[in-house]
């Protein structure tokens, strides 16, 4: 009896899979992200700045590797100016950090008066410094995104429902991992709403 059932579901599934392809040939299931990917990719919420490079790398493989939700990075001195305190034990992220100009005092040739210009260096300057993810700092602010009481409990009764486990990193893909048995989802608050994130997962 067991064997029959799982024929007939497995057969179910097949046609649902069938008609599924069948309507996006006729493109009637046109899928459209319902998330803003900048949001994701890490940032500095005190000086505005986007990591990029092989910052940006760090910082999402950081993400990964903890689990972290939030793509908000701050320095030590950020954080104390901002009246917020880095948890006990937590350590930093190496970032690198490559200067390319200088200010400079020039003579105006037409007025003869200094000015201050922009110089590119003969060679460029290196440095390091490193930064605390959001879940490392106490007194940040929180992102959130408002949910109705039903999104919740939908969104609740998707995740129990779950096989496999839910994960809400810090970038920019929606996709599962099969050789992890993972669903990897950006974080909520990159997502237009609850409904968007929702229909995603």
């Amino acid at each position: 009896m067991a064997g029959k059932a799982q024929a007939i579901v497995a057969e179910s599934r097949r046609r649902i899979v069938d008609e599924i392809l069948v309507e996006m040939e006729r493109g009637n299931l046109v899928w459209q992200r319902s998330w803003d990917p900048s949001v994701c990719l890490p940032y500095n919420p005190v000086s505005s700045v986007r990591y990029a490079g092989g910052n940006r790398l760090r910082l999402i493989q950081a993400a990964m590797d903890h689990n972290y939700s939030d793509a908000r990075y701050v320095t030590f001195v950020q954080a104390a100016k901002q009246g917020w305190k880095i948890k006990k034990g937590e350590k930093g992220i190496f970032c690198e950090k490559w200067i390319y100009e200088k200010l400079a005092e020039q003579e105006n040739s037409i007025t003869h008066e200094k000015e201050r210009v922009v110089v590119p260096l003969e060679h460029p300057v290196v440095s390091y410094f490193y930064v605390y993810n959001a879940a490392q700092v106490d007194g940040m602010p929180e992102l959130t995104l408002p949910a109705t009481k039903k999104e919740e409990d939908i969104l609740d009764n998707l995740i129990r429902a779950s096989p496999c486990k839910i994960r809400d990193i810090a970038q920019a893909k929606a996709c599962y991992i099969p050789a992890q048995d993972q669903i990897m989802m950006p974080p909520r608050t990159a997502f237009r709403s609850m409904e968007d994130y929702i229909k995603t997962l």
